[in-house]
């Protein structure tokens, strides 16, 4: 999951990755994971970022395999973090606001899988691909983009929305009309559910966006299981398009996995399994 990853899936554009530098055996099967769920075409590593590290090398021996069942991830969540918020606000990820925006967006990332649109794309028509939207933060974008997510809700769309601490969705001209009639449930075909508490630790909002999640009959049979999985904090999980559910276990211990059906699953640290079709 990234901001590029869901973008070059929209726009059809091919994907590829770079470490940024040393690759330990925890970063490399990171990127492995990451390749293997977003149908990746393209891993590039210098020798030195992956060679200089004995542990790397053998994380990779054992994985680099698993890259022959990639594939494009099955995905109905979209999360969305205002790109005109972040301009008003000037707020580069250095900053405490960029920061409390990583936090819920790394907490919702253990709960499921999703997609990142932007306001771009959004006014190129990529909510039309998703049944849910996220707000993970921010609270003003382009008018333009709010009618385009109101007729979506409207259409039959799901939005998901944390009023605090900056309260209603507004225009860049402080109209709040449109979120307002959502309050009094003037939503079409939709709905839109507000989230009272405080979004920050973003593991409270995680999970209440899960759990509303799971309510959700719009949402794909595949989706709805992989959503009673039971599972410590950091084990992800994505559905893939080839029918396979694909698992990493990103912690320093051994990580007891329940599936929905009722299977278990022993993964060790930072190793990744296929399960499925």
């Amino acid at each position: 999951m990234s901001s590029a990853s869901s973008a070059a899936r929209f726009y059809g554009a091919p994907l590829g990755y770079e470490p940024g530098g040393f690759g330990s055996a925890r970063g490399v099967i990171a990127r492995l994971y990451n390749m293997l769920t977003n149908g990746g075409e393209h891993l590039f590593y210098y020798h030195a970022n992956l060679f200089g590290n004995d542990q790397a090398i053998d994380a990779w021996l054992e994985a680099a395999s698993l890259l022959e069942e990639r594939a494009r991830p099955v995905i109905d969540v979209a999360a969305f973090y205002p790109d005109t918020t972040i301009k008003l606000d000037d707020e580069p990820l250095r900053f405490r606001w960029g920061s409390v925006f990583l936090v819920k967006a790394q907490a919702l990332r253990s709960a499921l899988d999703y997609d990142f649109v932007s306001e771009q794309m959004i006014d190129d028509g990529a909510l039309e691909r998703y049944r849910v939207l996220v707000f993970l933060w921010g609270y003003v974008t382009e008018r333009r983009i709010l009618e385009r997510i109101d007729r979506w809700v409207r259409a039959g769309g799901t939005l998901i929305y944390p009023t605090q601490p900056r309260g209603l969705l507004e225009t860049v001209e402080g109209d709040q009309s449109i979120s307002q009639r959502w309050r009094q449930g003037e939503t079409g075909k939709g709905r839109v559910i507000f989230y009272p508490g405080d979004p920050v630790p973003g593991e409270y909002y995680a999970r209440f966006v899960r759990n509303e999640l799971r309510r959700l009959g719009s949402l794909r049979p595949q989706i709805r299981r992989a959503l009673e999985i039971d599972k410590p904090e950091f084990v992800y999980w994505s559905v893939l398009e080839n029918g396979r559910l694909a698992l990493l276990n990103f912690e320093d211990e051994q990580a007891l996995i329940r599936l929905e059906d009722g299977r278990q699953l022993r993964l060790p640290p930072y190793r990744m399994a296929l399960v499925g079709e």
